[in-house]
């Protein structure tokens, strides 16, 4: 529309909602997880990367997680 448009001095035409909005955001979740053990340990890590673009320029959203547990029996 003509509200979304500026009109420069030399007859450019800008659409600055496109110009700040206008691309795509992809988003990008990735998960690992382990576990095993025996009768007297267990264990289990899991890991994941989760990845925002953001539809604003220069924003975005990043996040590394790590977790990790271990249960032994010391005796029965």
């Amino acid at each position: 529309t003509e509200l979304d448009r500026f009109r420069a001095a030399n007859g450019q035409t800008w659409d600055w909602e496109q110009y700040f909005y206008g691309s795509n955001a992809p988003l990008s979740n990735t998960r690992l997880g382990l576990s095993g053990g025996n009768d007297k340990t267990k264990f289990f890590i899991s890991g994941a990367v989760t990845d925002e673009k953001g539809i604003i320029r220069r924003t975005g959203f990043q996040r590394y997680s790590l977790r990790a547990n271990v249960d032994h029996k010391i005796t029965n």
